[in-house]
């Protein structure tokens, strides 16, 4: 992913997918890595400006640019998110500070301009606790002004320093989701945040998710409201005995710690 037009060499961040073995949870997860590149004859200021970028819209589908696309997100736009949630891993060889930025706007159709309703920026400098492990970060949306949002862009970087040093840091961001009061966490990966499956279930049923930590917790409810079964999720995977449950129509939620509702569905038992 490089070429060499000049006889400069500087580092930048080079957007791309990385595979499994990379992956918080799933089949990939978002890289950036810092490598010595141009591109179209520009010489590329170096580890600042490069960068995966993600945009939704309530007229268009999201885009992860340049490398991949994922359409149908079912995003909300009757309302707004109050905190953006992702992973992030750092596999960086010298010291650097990863950040990201959360801009969430509204188009005024009278005065033909965009408006800005809230706006994040924040800094995930290099420590000790950081390093080569996933680590969920969650961050509240700052409003400055009130309305709802049509157009969410979220910016993730690598890092903001560039110098030769810095040449082969990997920064992995995945699992990254909107958190809506009414609904929980809305993945921005088009996937679901929360698989219950097979759904009809008889015996056994599978839970899958990306939100996954010790704490975090999956409770069965019966069509009249009361808790039958409660299981920890705190693997990408997690098999429940519903083998006791009697044929019918059974509710479920997921839940951190602080009993803060994740995502919730329901599933049906056959027997």
């Amino acid at each position: 992913m490089s070429e060499q037009l000049t006889g400069i060499n500087y580092n930048k961040f080079v957007f791309r997918v990385a595979d499994s073995a990379q992956a918080h949870s799933g089949l990939c997860a978002v890289q950036l890595y810092s490598d010595t590149t141009y591109f179209n004859n520009l010489v590329l200021a170096p580890g600042i400006i490069a960068y995966g970028g993600m945009t939704d819209s309530a007229s268009t589908a999201i885009t992860l640019s340049p490398e991949i696309r994922s359409t149908g997100l079912p995003l909300p736009f009757n309302s707004n998110p109050i905190s953006l949630n992702f992973f992030m891993l750092t596999d960086h060889a010298a010291t650097d500070t990863p950040y990201y930025m959360c801009l969430l706007t509204k188009w005024d159709s009278i005065a033909q301009t965009e408006d800005t309703l809230a706006y994040n920026r924040t800094d995930i400098p290099d420590n000790s606790e950081n390093g080569n492990q996933w680590i969920e970060y969650t961050d509240t949306i700052h409003y400055i002004t009130q309305g709802t949002a049509d157009t969410i862009r979220i910016l993730f970087f690598g890092g903001r320093f560039g110098n030769p040093n810095l040449i082969g840091n990997n920064t992995y961001i995945d699992d990254v989701s909107l958190y809506y009061p009414t609904t929980g966490l809305v993945s921005l990966s088009g996937h679901a945040v929360l698989q219950v499956f097979p759904n009809p279930a008889s015996n056994l049923l599978t839970v899958k998710t990306g939100q996954y930590k010790p704490g975090n917790i999956f409770q069965v409810f019966d069509a009249g409201g009361r808790s039958v079964n409660i299981v920890p999720v705190e693997t990408e995977t997690t098999s429940i005995n519903i083998s006791q449950l009697q044929a019918g129509n059974y509710f479920y939620r997921l839940a951190d710690k602080a009993n803060t509702m994740l995502s919730q569905g329901k599933f049906v038992v056959l027997k």
